[in-house]
């Protein structure tokens, strides 16, 4: 559990923060091959689980970050990233220009726009990610068995499969309750903010 909170959470802050600073780019800037760009990040989440994997892993092998935290906190990051930034894209697009003008022209900087302005207004997007990343990562299986060897590392999903399932035995009822306390901070956190999540998530879906 302490692991799987460490990882999950560090997944949702940093692509929260990452989310956020590629969309207000995409939102708010005009620059060459905007829009190229920002289709070429959403076709990322054409690509099944195992694709990304193959091409992460390698990569992860090279900066030592197997077997670590870190290196499982990058690769949730590298697949809730591109949805994270779309959901806010949608966000930041209706946010007036004019507003985000009138502070530049008082001179306040980007960083300090984005910070005072952006966030506090797209306050339900920001938590439509961060619970998104948080949820993707905790209920994940197939990365963290893969990239997490040591026992004192595993995640939930991994621990729940090595501890109660093998060659030799076959717990079911340890499993189920085990189970049944691994999904409860999913269920709380959605329980609390399951009004932000489906406001981000249908946020654009309607066109004033």
């Amino acid at each position: 559990m302490k692991n799987s909170f460490v990882t999950a959470g560090g997944s949702a802050v940093v692509t929260t923060l990452l989310s956020a600073l590629a969309a207000y780019g995409f939102a708010k800037f005009t620059f060459a091959l905007r829009r190229p760009l920002m289709l070429l990040m959403i076709s990322a989440q054409m690509f099944p689980f195992a694709v990304l994997l193959i091409s992460l892993y390698p990569m992860l092998k090279s900066a030592e970050l197997l077997d670590t935290r870190f290196g499982l906190i990058l690769s949730y990051i590298v697949f809730a990233l591109p949805t994270g930034i779309y959901m806010l894209y949608t966000f930041f697009a209706r946010i007036p220009s004019d507003l985000i003008e009138a502070a530049r022209i008082d001179g306040a900087s980007e960083l300090a726009i984005l910070r005072r302005i952006v966030l506090p207004l797209s306050l339900p997007g920001l938590i439509a990610v961060a619970v998104y990343a948080f949820m993707w990562a905790w209920n994940d299986l197939f990365y963290a068995l893969t990239i997490m060897t040591s026992n004192e590392l595993r995640t939930v999903g991994p621990g729940l499969l090595l501890e109660f399932f093998g060659e030799m035995q076959q717990d079911w009822g340890g499993a189920m309750a085990a189970s049944l306390l691994a999904s409860l901070p999913v269920v709380l956190i959605f329980a609390f903010l399951q009004r932000f999540f489906v406001e981000g998530l249908t946020a654009g879906a309607v066109k004033a």
